[in-house]
């Protein structure tokens, strides 16, 4: 693997990690934000109040894909320093574990897009909500 490869695919890790933390902060945040609107009765639309709840639900997805993907890229990285430890020590049999890395590489990208798609509709339900309460 080249110098350069190595150097972008950090940059590339260090992104993904910042861009999971930065939706998880919001995700959190907007689902405070939702809760307190019913808690102190700000919205009494029983539209907008439904609205609201659709949007806790899709925000709190977002938040559990968001730490299925942390851990599942925990466990990535510990599977790929055991495979450089067993290629530095001459091991012919870490085949197996390349192919589940790989596939934990593949999983975490699912997880971010699914993050991602289900912040953006819970973010979405809740605008909604403040909308409808406010114009209807």
């Amino acid at each position: 693997m080249s110098e350069v490869f190595a150097r972008w695919q950090a940059v590339t890790q260090e992104h993904l990690s910042g861009l999971i933390k930065v939706i998880i902060g919001i995700t959190i945040g907007l689902m405070a934000f939702d809760s307190g609107l019913i808690l102190k009765g700000t919205v009494s639309d029983a539209t907008a109040k439904l609205l609201c709840v659709v949007a806790i639900a899709l925000l709190i997805a977002s938040l559990v894909f968001g730490i299925w993907c942390m851990i599942n890229r925990l466990n990535d990285f510990r599977l790929t320093a055991q495979i450089v430890r067993g290629r530095d020590r001459g091991d012919k049999d870490i085949d197996e574990e390349r192919q589940k890395s790989k596939m934990l590489g593949r999983l975490t990208w699912h997880l971010v897009k699914t993050q991602l798609t289900t912040f953006a509709f819970g973010a979405a339900a809740s605008a909604v909500a403040i909308l409808w309460q406010y114009i209807y």
